[in-house]
């Protein structure tokens, strides 16, 4: 990645609370490494999975219930304050997942144990009852209709009518029609029994009809789509026009290579149980994925070139490949054995990971990755060319983070915004299909994440550790103006979620010796904040925790320092030598 070595310190920085009155550290017992090691219950349970109510007034959030692995469901007056649990026999109408909103947001849609449901001016509706799980749910261009995922395929529910209909079949089996190769003992048969033949006349008569009628009546479900028995569905979209559909798909052979085994030693049976995991690291590439733009109004299909995407016919690992290769010929490898086996590709593999269709339908958005991990490119579609077209390209020799990747389409539908570390920090950029270079809507010296348009798409709201590395507070940029307001000057990591009418924020707020809890706040730059949880226990207030120190350590590879913690005792003394226990984060892994 291209951060500066500060931005790969993780910490949170907070203002510190007080700490409790000498009575109440006099009556506290000591902490021994036994409670230390316990279950955390005993420190109190954070918030989990917030989210704003219809009424844009109340908030709900689930908490870990005591003792026990559930979870249970509150509802917070986010004006007085005041809490409920809410009885399970009520979640389908206040529990939501996956929640949606169209343009106008006088509709929302949601995913309650795998049913569909529908808010509206009329109410809560559930769309489907079904054992089939249903999931991503969409509202189509019109603002009215209702897309959704069931077993693989895209349907449609319209409540003006009620009619849920299945709007793409696509099978992967070979399709009935094509012409099969020739057999001469078949063609023999055929030819000497006219019955035989006629047989075979009346089927493919048969099947041509039914194909037509697919064109011709609106009452029939979509035409199937044959993509043959060789490939496997990655993942589909559809598009809010209903008129295209984007699948993504992998070769049902791709070898993923040789899965690790792990053996366990605390069983319920008593016995080493072994389980299978993944594939060890740098042992087998990812599969590669193809793409496919689908006529749902005829069922035509064709693969999308990629071949436009610039650095794909690259080999960012050459210099990898050779000291390889002469590192195995040093070990006894036959050279030419060596050179074929480690052979580059003639293009390199590429997974799609995102496809978002501007609100309109008339254009998807792709995020597609190098399986090598060294480039990333947003990608729109030429419809007629049928290919992909570049809009913006990362490329890193040591690998492209896979994290902190939110794109998305403003509200004219031509352009795009998404995060990048085009200026060496990670940014809002945004990038019109139409325009050859993107530019820097948030872009400094200091690390955006999370960012979300708002409801009615004239901010960005985002996190962002301006004034210090481990400080995120929230931020808005007008995305015409480019004008940016900070929300909020709390300290600490703060995330936030926006109420459907934009009137107030929900602010998840967490410091360096306090977990997670919910505060509000009206909608205004630096508005007051008021906390809606408490959840630390009082065990865990009573306690005089040490807050550490914030230092910065000089960096051999850039002017900046690298921010890090440490805990020093109440009596310490510089003067003298300690022991230390020290945190190292590299590599991807933990280290201690």
């Amino acid at each position: 990645m291209n951060f500066p070595s500060k931005a790969l310190v993780f910490l949170s920085l907070t203002l510190p609370f007080a700490s409790p009155p000498a009575a109440a550290l006099e009556e506290t017992p000591a902490l021994t490494l036994e409670q230390i090691m316990a279950d955390t219950d005993w420190l109190g349970n954070a918030p989990e999975n917030s989210f704003w109510g219809a009424d844009n007034k109340t908030v709900y959030y689930q908490q870990k219930r005591q003792g026990s692995s559930l979870l249970d469901l509150f509802a917070v007056d986010s004006e007085s304050g005041s809490i409920s649990p809410v009885a399970e026999s009520e979640w389908s109408q206040w529990f939501h997942t996956s929640i949606t909103y169209n343009l106008a947001g006088d509709r929302r849609a949601y995913v309650y144990a795998g049913d569909i449901y529908l808010v509206d001016a009329g109410g809560t509706r559930q769309i489907t009852r079904t054992a089939a799980v249903e999931s991503e749910p969409m509202f189509m261009s019109d603002g009215r209709r209702v897309a959704f995922k069931r077993d693989g395929q895209m349907f449609v529910h319209d409540p003006a009518n009620g009619l849920t209909a299945q709007v793409t079949d696509i099978r992967f089996s070979d399709d009935p029609g094509k012409k099969e190769d020739f057999d001469v003992l078949k063609s023999h048969q055929q030819r000497i029994f006219s019955t035989l033949q006629k047989l075979k006349n009346d089927k493919e008569e048969a099947r041509q009809r039914d194909e037509s009628l697919y064109g011709l009546d609106d009452g029939l479900p979509a035409t199937p789509v044959y993509m043959g028995d060789k490939l496997q569905s990655e993942g589909q979209s559809l598009s809010p026009s209903g008129r295209w559909a984007l699948l993504v798909t992998g070769t049902k052979e791709e070898d993923s290579g040789r899965k690790d085994s792990m053996p366990n030693y605390v069983t319920d049976s008593g016995y080493v149980e072994i389980e299978t995991v993944r594939t060890l690291v740098g042992r087998k590439a990812g599969a590669a994925h193809t793409a496919w733009l689908i006529d749902l109004n005829n069922g035509e299909k064709h693969e999308l070139d990629l071949g436009g995407l610039p650095g794909l016919d690259e080999d960012p690992l050459k210099d990898i490949r050779r000291q390889s290769i002469e590192i195995f010929v040093a070990e006894g490898e036959d050279r030419e054995a060596a050179e074929k086996r480690l052979e580059a590709p003639e293009t390199r593999s590429v997974q799609i990971w995102d496809v978002l269709w501007s609100a309109d339908g008339e254009q998807p958005m792709l995020y597609i990755r190098a399986v090598d991990n060294k480039d990333r490119w947003i990608a729109s579609v030429d419809f007629a060319q049928h290919k992909v077209v570049s809009q913006h390209r990362i490329s890193d020799e040591a690998w492209v983070n896979p994290y902190h990747r939110e794109h998305g389409w403003l509200r004219d539908n031509r352009t795009m915004w998404f995060l990048s570390e085009d200026h060496g920090y990670l940014g809002i950029y945004t990038k019109s299909v139409d325009q050859k270079n993107s530019k820097a809507l948030v872009a400094g010296k200091y690390v955006v994440k999370n960012p979300v348009l708002s409801p009615s798409g004239k901010y960005i709201y985002y996190e962002a550790n301006v004034s210090h590395p481990g400080i995120y507070e929230i931020y808005r940029v007008d995305v015409k103006s480019g004008d940016i307001q900070q929300m909020t000057n709390l300290g600490g990591i703060n995330s936030v979620k926006v109420s459907p009418d934009e009137s107030r924020l929900l602010i998840t707020h967490s410091e360096i010796n306090r977990h997670d809890e919910l505060f509000v706040m009206d909608n205004q730059p630096q508005a007051g904040v008021r906390q809606l949880t408490d959840t630390m226990s009082e065990a865990f207030k009573s306690i005089d925790w040490i807050n550490p120190d914030i230092v910065e350590i000089p960096s051999s590879h850039s002017d900046d320092p690298i921010y890090s913690k440490i805990y020093l005792p109440r009596d310490h003394d510089p003067s003298k030598t300690y022991p230390a226990v020290m945190f190292v984060h590299g590599a991807g892994y933990t280290q201690n």
